[in-house]
Parts: structure tokens; C-alpha cells; sequence
């Protein structure tokens, strides 16, 4: 099951970047601090995370 919850996580940071920066306009370098992940993990966790945001047709009303 960690696994499991660590890929979970995963997912959830990818989407925090990929609206963060996409629809935000927040910087990788305040969303690394945030999350406390490396700066070059944010564009990572964004390309990672796009299909699966466009997918689902998230937004960053879906987040609160």
C-alpha cells in the first residue's frame, strides 16, 4: 500500500504544478518551496500531470 499512497502523492503534486503554473502563473521556484520538492521536479511533475488535468478537465476551481 505505500506505493500506492506515494503515487497517489504523486498525482497531487503534478496537478498542484501543472494548475499552479498553467493557470496561476505561479513560479516552479514558489511551487518547489510549497510542496518542498526540487525546482527541476516542477516542470517534471507538470508534463507528467497535464494529460491526466486535460483528461479530467480539472481547473483550479476543482482544488478547494
Amino acid at each position: 500500500t505505500c506505493k500506492g499512497r506515494q503515487n497517489n502523492l504523486a498525482v497531487a503534486r503534478g496537478v498542484i504544478c501543472y494548475l499552479g503554473t498553467r493557470e496561476l502563473g505561479i513560479s516552479a521556484s514558489a511551487i518547489s518551496s510549497a510542496l518542498k520538492i526540487s525546482p527541476s521536479a516542477v516542470p517534471r511533475s507538470c508534463e507528467r500531470e497535464r494529460a491526466y488535468c486535460v483528461e479530467r478537465g480539472l481547473t483550479v476551481d476543482d482544488l478547494s
